[in-house]
């Protein structure tokens, strides 16, 4: 017997009855189930539950803020009342497990409603339920942690930002053996990574979707009115917003699989340079840190653009420089020629007047834009194709902002790509180095 399956059917039915009802009939039927009116079964939206013909595996990917979290928590609920007993929950780290998906507005323990409220066994990592029940929960900085333990129903919330997905997804679906039909349950926003383009082309899995101004209602006018200003229209908008699971486009010049990973310790650094690539408008200021490595590889330390006048996007420059201790800045000069400079020469000189940094000068590079955005990006892709690059992590929009970017790239439809400009900026400088080095 499909026990959950079983469940979710009678779910979908209620639903569907209460929703060709009169209010009447509805107060009525909401009753007689011994529920309440805002119980999860009631209020849910139609893409925030597994849909009534559900497969091995459930995927709602959605925008920000659109409610997939308390979509997981209303399937943890379900899936106990269904009489499965051992489930695993996985969240991107051991911090969103306990902040988040149980302790949080949205989490398991403030969704119970007329269920039973667990109890959090921390030694243990888990939920118990007097009947028995378990959920375990696991960090997914620790794939390892899900070699061995079994369970009947899977839950992972935010795969697509995990960054051992891969490794994640293979060692839970390994583990996810137990019961009448063991199921995955996956709720993210989507990045368009190697596994999650495999994960929608594969067999009887279903695929729900939701945005961000679907749960308008929960979230602050403030917060829906700036997002719109600032990513609406935007591919990182219909991305983080639309919940759309945006594809490599045609000639793209970097991939997903192309970034790899790690803190870089000071002790491997030679040299570190500040690329600077100004707006010309109302976009973002490039501000990205990179560094030559002790070995020859070159890494992206820290992605520090910001949308600012030019005093603010000034003072994050030299802010960035002296944080890393950098040797130099590249400022790309075709938008209002030397002063670019002067806006981070002033920079320099206010925070050494105001005891910020000890010299009120700084080395500044200049470079001028005399070929495409594609043909300057071009070296730097190879680089990266080779595996010469690494990334610290925690700088997605860059990534996001690197991965759209393509050979047929049109400014007026997508955008200027300020962040990428400043890290082709960057590296091109410390590329430069290795070329000197050598001849030398």
């Amino acid at each position: 017997m499909d026990r959950f399956q079983a469940e979710l059917e009678a779910t979908h039915a209620y639903r569907q009855e209460i929703r060709d009802a009169t209010p009447a009939q509805r107060d009525r039927i909401i009753a007689a189930l011994g529920m309440a009116a805002d119980d999860w079964g009631v209020i849910a939206r139609d893409a925030q539950l597994p849909p009534a013909d559900i497969g091995w595996a459930w995927l709602l990917m959605g925008g920000r803020g659109m409610g997939k979290t308390r979509s997981l928590s209303g399937a943890v609920h379900m899936a106990i009342r269904a009489g499965i007993r051992r489930i695993h929950f996985i969240a991107p780290t051991t911090s969103d497990c306990i902040d988040v998906n149980i302790d949080g507005p949205a989490g398991i323990l403030a969704t119970h409603g007329r269920d039973p409220r667990p109890k959090w066994i921390s030694t243990r990592r888990r939920l118990e339920w007097s009947n028995g029940a378990q959920v375990t929960f696991f960090s997914g900085e620790e794939p390892e942690s899900l070699r061995g333990p079994q369970c009947e129903m899977a839950l992972i919330d935010e795969l697509a930002r995990m960054r051992h997905q891969d490794h994640v997804f293979n060692m839970m679906m390994m583990g996810n053996r137990l019961g009448d039909r063991p199921r995955v349950f996956i709720a993210t926003t989507p990045k368009a990574t190697p596994l999650m383009k495999r994960l929608v082309k594969m067999d009887d899995l279903s695929i729900t979707t939701g945005t961000t101004y679907d749960n308008a209602v929960n979230l602050a006018p403030s917060f829906i009115k700036q997002i719109r200003e600032m990513y609406e229209g935007t591919r990182l908008g219909r991305q983080e917003l639309q919940g759309t699971l945006i594809l490599d486009p045609q000639y793209a010049l970097f991939k997903e699989e192309w970034f790899h990973y790690d803190q870089v310790s000071e002790d491997t650094i030679e040299l570190i340079t500040v690329g600077v690539d100004p707006s010309g408008g109302a976009d973002d200021v490039g501000i990205v840190v990179a560094a030559l490595l002790n070995d020859g590889r070159l890494a992206v330390l820290a992605d520090r653009s910001i949308s600012g006048t030019p005093s603010q996007w000034g003072d994050a420059v030299i802010q960035a420089h002296d944080d890393y201790d950098a040797d130099d800045v590249v400022v790309e000069t075709n938008f209002g020629g030397q002063m670019a400079v002067e806006v981070v020469k002033q920079a320099a000189r206010r925070a050494h007047e105001e005891g910020r940094r000890l010299m009120d000068i700084v080395h500044i590079r200049t470079v001028t834009a005399s070929r495409g955005k594609a043909m300057r990006a071009e070296p730097i892709s190879l680089i990266y194709e080779k595996g010469r690059v690494l990334h610290r992590p925690g700088m997605d929009q860059l990534e996001v902002e690197m991965m759209q970017f393509s050979r047929d790239f049109d400014r007026d439809k997508d955008g200027s790509p300020n962040r990428l400009d400043a890290a082709v900026w960057a590296l091109t400088r410390l590329s430069k180095v290795i070329t000197e080095l050598a001849i030398a």
